[in-house]
């Protein structure tokens, strides 16, 4: 059984994940959890690459 993961299917289940998280978190109408989270992420994502 392979488990390898393509970086193709790692991105597109980040962009899934985050469209349904945003998706949700505007449902609730709780933009503030929405504020946090984007910029987190960001952030996250500018730092992979100084390791």
């Amino acid at each position: 059984m392979d488990l390898a993961v393509s970086g193709g299917q790692m991105i597109f289940g980040l962009v899934l994940g985050i469209a349904l998280l945003i998706l949700l978190i505007l449902k609730t109408k709780i933009h503030a959890f929405l504020a946090l989270i984007i910029p987190a992420s960001v952030q996250i994502y500018m730092n992979q690459g100084k390791k």
